[in-house]
């Protein structure tokens, strides 16, 4: 006798953790009173999108499943996972770009403009809403104003803030947090993520498991590798290299992830160059742990007496290190707006400009 085949898995069932939101969303569902338009947001990678593609499958499912998600065996499950179901209409905005009136309008027609093509619900998921302009912001207002009979929004955000007030104020809105980082690197470890790469890729993260298995991944160490050797080469930078460099990083499509790096580097430098006031009551500094040690690494293989070389991690002036936080902040916040800027040129100009400042104030304090 064969073994039973094993039941289709849900949408829902790949998010890791988030439990408040699966128990939030999933009470809605199973009483029929969920909400018309429904706010996602959180950082990048703790499974936003899947929890808006799981929420289409549970409005979409041909079958009555008792937990109110979809089944993920029925068609129209099915559909909606591989982005081909006719009532699912998905938009994303590109990276780096903004979403104007244009093309918002024509997502919006495409959701409300006909009837359901198999007789139920229509869904629209906008990922990246904060990416769309002020004007095409006001044209989806009018719709989650005036809500079409069968249909339910559904926006993606990292930064609500960037949603106009009147947009927030019709959605409900539902936030996913970072989770621990030892269950990200367990769940790296059952996907066949080697322990030692698991757990780095976890601490990485800060709790992002999306962000998680990508940094797993070799192309990962790659960039890792590229963002250090531009950290340690910034010491020397002429104002020529400085700039081409900010015009490359600018243009690449990796740009969030590479300033997500630097900050991790950055907050390295703080914990290596400061005082243990500068440091203070910051919890990933705490414990000392460096979260890029390929940082040290490289520097520790450079002979000679290079500008800015960190020698017994404690300068006597702490406005090196009191830079280099201030600067790590810096990175982040302009990692999480990437999308959001015209160009980042410019600010990647001044952040590369203060960083080679930095590396000078730590010299100084080194030989002084």
């Amino acid at each position: 006798m064969g073994s039973a085949k094993a039941p289709p898995r849900r949408l829902i069932d790949r998010v890791l953790g988030q439990d408040r939101v699966k128990a939030i969303i999933g009470a809605d569902l199973r009483a029929g009173r969920l909400t018309h338009a429904l706010l996602l947001s959180g950082p990048a990678g703790v499974g936003k999108q899947v929890v808006a593609r799981a929420v289409a499958q549970a409005l979409l499912c041909s079958t009555s499943h008792p937990s109110g998600w979809g089944c993920g065996g029925c068609r129209d499950c099915q559909e909606v996972e591989a982005g081909t179901h006719p009532d699912c209409h998905w938009l994303e905005a590109a990276a780096g770009q903004r979403l104007g009136i244009d093309e918002l309008r024509g997502w919006v027609q495409s959701v409300v403009a006909l009837r359901p093509v198999r007789g139920g619900s229509r869904v629209g998921v906008l990922v990246g809403a904060d990416r769309a302009t002020e004007a095409g912001q006001n044209m989806l207002l009018k719709s989650l104003e005036e809500p079409p009979a069968s249909t339910t929004w559904i926006l993606v955000t990292e930064s609500p803030a960037g949603l106009l007030p009147t947009i927030r104020s019709r959605c409900q809105h539902v936030t996913l947090g970072v989770l621990p980082v030892h269950e990200v690197a367990e769940w790296l470890k059952a996907q066949g993520v080697k322990a030692e790469v698991a757990a780095t890729a976890a601490r990485l993260s800060g709790g992002r498991p999306g962000v998680a298995w990508d940094l797993s991944q070799p192309e990962a160490a790659a960039r890792r590798n590229l963002v250090v050797d531009w950290v340690l080469a910034l010491r020397e930078a002429t104002a020529t290299e400085l700039f081409r460099q900010a015009e490359e990083w600018a243009e690449a499509p990796d740009l969030p992830a590479r300033l997500e790096i630097l900050a991790l580097c950055l907050r390295d430098l703080t914990v290596l160059t400061g005082p243990r006031d500068v440091v203070a009551g910051e919890d990933e500094f705490q414990a000392g742990a460096l979260l890029v040690p390929e940082l040290v690494q490289r520097q520790s293989g450079m002979g000679g007496a290079r500008r800015g070389r960190i020698r017994d991690g404690r300068p006597r002036d702490p406005a090196a290190a009191r830079a280099f936080l201030a600067l790590a902040e810096q990175a982040d916040g302009l990692a999480r707006r990437a999308g959001q800027l015209g160009s980042p040129r410019l600010s990647l100009d001044a952040l590369f400009l203060d960083l080679r400042s930095a590396w000078h104030k730590c010299a100084g304090s080194s030989s002084g």
